[in-house]
């Protein structure tokens, strides 16, 4: 069975919208707005670190990737934590 790009990151993309819209009408505060954000930053960076892992690809792409979106969500989560006090 072959596992194309499409057939794992679409559907996080379509998921990561839905989520992203869901956030922002119905949570109010700031604070807690940029925390789930981050929080799922870190699990679409994580999702492409798994993604690098199962397509075996020898340019790294997707693992700079998902380094870039871990590293976004901790600094959204810092700055949310920050915002709050």
């Amino acid at each position: 069975m072959i596992i194309t790009i499409l057939d794992i990151a679409l559907p996080s993309i379509i998921a990561s919208i839905i989520v992203v819209y869901i956030i922002t009408k119905f949570f109010p505060k700031d604070s807690i707005k940029m925390f789930l954000l981050s929080f799922q930053f870190m699990l679409f960076g994580i999702s492409l670190f798994v993604l690098d892992y199962v397509a075996q690809s020898s340019e790294h792409i997707l693992l700079f990737g998902g380094i870039f979106f871990v590293i976004l969500g901790l600094l959204l989560s810092l700055s949310a934590f920050y915002r709050e006090k």
